[in-house]
């Protein structure tokens, strides 16, 4: 029998952490049939809601679906993988996360909407600019196969970009381009992004707008493209943790 070992943590989230480890370690390979209720509830020495719940979790993360009459599975589901700084590059005629999807064998969905706010002092601090000057603000919820992926929120200031054919970001003749060629077409050549990465547990908001529960983190990206004057986009980027991994492909420096 195994012992509940986590005081203050709900059975159920040990052990749907516990089973994800299993999966994401390949233990348990996609289209492994998981314990029953029954079977999980025995070993672990709980009930079978605790392990019921525990089930639920999975599926709602989309690590297990369940099939009438035979048990639940382990899904047989790509990681999506976002490749840095390829995906920056210009001339890209479709947005990076489509080309993620297709690698995955997935379909994508994106819902945006853009509006213009004062800066929040912690955004004003990276653009380099007066706390409340404004800026657009907009919001990204991407998902794949109907299951959000990644929910960011990206900062322009207007005194760069107000005024002009690029105000807006998603609308226009340009609002398909990639940030590099949108800020060539008012002559700012961005010339680098920086990224931070953060794994940290998710807030309420990003638990809801993402639909993931106790026990799954997050990965936070905070980044900022500049030119070789200032910077003139940041963006707040949460992913679920076990729904994407990262990769960063760079050239090494010869002298």
């Amino acid at each position: 029998m195994r012992k509940y070992t986590k005081p203050g943590e709900p059975a159920y989230v040990t052990m749907a952490g516990h089973l994800r480890e299993q999966i994401q370690s390949g233990e348990l390979p996609s289209g492994a049939k998981l314990p029953s209720e029954r079977e999980l509830s025995q070993a672990w020495g709980v009930s079978g809601i605790v392990a019921r719940q525990a089930v639920a979790t999975l599926r709602s993360d989309g690590l297990v679906y369940g099939v009438p009459g035979k048990g639940v599975f382990v899904t047989d589901r790509p990681n999506l993988t976002r490749v840095a700084p390829a995906r920056y590059r210009k001339g890209r005629t479709a947005r990076t996360f489509v080309d993620e999807a297709a690698s995955a064998g997935q379909t994508s969905d994106r819902v945006t909407s853009t509006s213009q706010i004062q800066a929040p002092d912690d955004v004003a601090e990276r653009l380099g600019i007066e706390p409340g000057a404004q800026v657009s603000d907009t919001e990204y919820l991407i998902s794949m196969d109907s299951v959000p992926v990644t929910w960011s929120h990206a900062y322009e200031p207007l005194e760069l970009t107000g005024g002009t054919e690029i105000e807006w970001p998603n609308e226009g003749p340009y609002g398909h381009l990639g940030i590099a060629d949108r800020f060539d077409v008012i002559g700012h050549q961005v010339i680098e992004v920086e990224e931070q990465l953060t794994f940290r547990a998710p807030t309420d908001a990003e638990a809801a707008k993402l639909q993931i529960t106790a026990g799954v983190g997050v990965i936070e990206i905070k980044q900022t493209f500049r030119t070789s004057e200032r910077a003139v986009e940041v963006a707040d980027i949460v992913y679920p943790a076990n729904r994407y991994r990262f990769i960063y492909r760079m050239p090494v420096p010869q002298q």
